[in-house]
């Protein structure tokens, strides 16, 4: 199935690093998905699926497989990637108020960055995950305000840090911006999820292996189910080469 220049993913499936539009012959797991969820403009970020847990998906295909062919994932991984895709579908509809999915996209973040909070030791980066949770179980503004003190803080301890420790740093930044963004209503829903999709990102950065980034994605989507009781319907393997068909035409 690699015969002609457009069909460059190959029978067994290997999706590619990064979002393609629809008649590249390339697609990352959440452009699988998009072409399943019958969009009608092919995307990496489906509406079917929660804008947070896209992003945690798309750095996870980016990143996982270590035996690349140019910007094709192997097939062994490319199967994870999209199984994991999967597991999105039918999150980004889950009946939430605006608030009620800002809240979970802090929770989350906050989560995510706890897993790699041992990297860096500095207290600010703990006050800044702490700040997180308290405005996500109390939304008021006094404690959006706590968070925005405490992201500048954590923004400072980033700096004096290297590598991972400084990943850990820029994470609970985020996270504590993120609880800061997401108080004021509509207008800052997009950089609520902006800087939380940031934290989970530079969480996964901070983690060591693709097993490690693979995991957080999981608690990631594990969590999101665990808060709103939704749970992704089976895979369809039939939906599934349909849209691959339509994808390689």
């Amino acid at each position: 199935m690699n015969d002609s220049n457009t069909m460059t993913i190959t029978d067994p499936l290997r999706l590619a690093v990064g979002s393609h539009e629809a008649g590249s012959g390339k697609g990352c797991a959440m452009n699988v998905i998009s072409w399943e969820n019958g969009d009608t403009k092919i995307t990496d970020f489906p509406d079917c699926s929660d804008p947070m847990l896209t992003r945690i998906v798309q750095r996870v295909n980016d990143t996982i497989c270590n035996h690349r062919d140019g910007d094709l994932l192997c097939a062994p991984c490319s199967l994870i990637v999209l199984k994991l895709g999967h597991r999105t579908v039918g999150t980004g509809t889950v009946d939430l108020t605006d608030l009620e999915r800002r809240v979970i996209w802090v929770r989350i973040a906050a989560d995510q960055v706890r897993q790699v909070q041992h990297l860096n030791a500095d207290l600010r980066v703990d006050a800044a995950i702490l700040a997180a949770e308290a405005w996500a179980d109390n939304p008021t503004s006094e404690n959006a305000k706590a968070a925005a003190y405490a992201a500048n803080a954590a923004d400072n301890a980033a700096n004096a840090a290297d590598a991972a420790a400084n990943a850990a740093a820029n994470a609970a930044y985020a996270a504590a911006r993120a609880a800061a963004n997401a108080a004021n209503a509509a207008a800052y829903a997009a950089n609520a999820y902006a800087y939380a999709a940031y934290a989970a990102a530079a969480a996964n950065t901070a983690a060591n292996t693709p097993d490690q980034r693979l995991n957080l994605a999981q608690r990631a989507i594990n969590m999101f189910e665990q808060l709103t009781n939704h749970v992704a319907p089976a895979a369809d393997e039939t939906r599934t080469l349909k849209a691959l068909e339509s994808m390689l035409a």
